[in-house]
Parts: C-alpha cells; sequence; structure tokens
C-alpha cells in the first residue's frame, strides 16, 4: 500500500481502500433537510465520495399519539390483552447479538 491509496483528511488517514482501516471522525453538523435533500447550515471540507451517516434530532419535541389519560390507558389494555393473544412460542429461536446487531 502506498500513501497515495489512503484519503486523508486534517492529517488523519479516513480511509484505506486496500487494507479496509476506517477512523471515524465524531463530528456534529447542523443541517436543514429541503426539497429531499439535507443542507449543511455551514459549509464542510471532506473528500469527494466520503461515506457519512446521519443522525436525525428534531429540535421540535414529539407531541404523544394519544394525550387523552383514559384514552391511553384503554390503548395499553388492548395492546396487552393482544400480546397476551399471541405469546412467543416456548421453541421460538433465541436470537444472539450478532444477529440482532447490524454488521457490515
Amino acid at each position: 500500500m502506498t500513501a497515495s491509496d489512503d484519503i486523508t483528511y486534517n492529517g488523519n488517514i479516513v480511509k484505506s481502500p486496500k487494507s479496509k482501516i476506517e477512523f471515524y471522525l465524531p463530528e456534529s453538523l447542523k443541517a436543514i433537510y429541503h426539497n429531499g435533500a439535507f443542507i449543511l447550515e455551514t459549509p464542510y471540507d471532506l473528500p469527494e465520495g466520503t461515506e457519512v451517516e446521519i443522525v436525525i434530532k428534531s429540535s421540535q419535541p414529539l407531541q404523544p399519539p394519544i394525550s387523552d389519560p383514559g384514552e391511553k390507558q384503554r390503548f395499553l389494555k388492548s395492546l396487552v390483552e393482544r400480546m397476551q393473544q399471541n405469546p412467543i412460542p416456548l421453541n421460538a429461536p433465541r436470537f444472539t447479538r450478532e444477529m440482532l446487531h447490524e454488521r457490515r
């Protein structure tokens, strides 16, 4: 592997295609979703083709779908009844941690 194979950012290797070495640069950026795309509020210099992961954090609090206490109690009671009518079979397969978490 030569130095030209590495993708660097601020002197750190971000990705080395041949050896599959990856370093994560924890960074928080703000963006606005507009017409199907995320528009950054401030410019950010990344190498072309850099893959990023977007975590959605809304500044607006989500309202609970059921706000009336009596209606919520009725909903939860019917939910528990449906769960009790459809129990998980005793011989159901047990999932391992690896099976439950996405691996790349």
